[in-house]
């Protein structure tokens, strides 16, 4: 199993995207995570006491806003960024694939 690292800034199409923890994001926002494309920022809702989440959601959840920022930047419009099944589905694929990885070709 491979591990999975949650950068705290990545490049998508020459942009830096800052990824940052909130952790009130639940209770204030009700939500886990969110691409905020006007500050190319992702907010993710840490685990804390009162709210507990596995890593694995919680580095899903990161996936799920990436995708949310790839639809963004090549425009493909809000039959895709509005469709949060298609998105999810997107994100826990792309997780899979990352997490299940074995052996090295290079």
């Amino acid at each position: 199993m491979s591990e999975f690292v949650i950068p705290t800034q990545f490049q998508l199409f020459g942009q830096t995207i800052v990824v940052q923890w909130q952790e009130n994001l639940v209770s204030c926002d009700d939500a886990v995570g969110q691409a905020r494309f006007r500050y190319n920022k992702i907010v993710l809702q840490p685990e804390t006491t009162s709210y507990v989440r596995p890593r694995s959601m919680i580095e899903e959840t990161y996936l799920h806003e990436v995708v949310h920022f790839a639809i963004e930047k090549i425009s493909q419009g809000d039959e895709f960024q509005n469709n949060e099944h298609f998105v999810n589905l997107l994100a826990v694929a792309l997780y899979q694939i990352l997490t299940t990885g074995e052996g090295e070709l290079l």
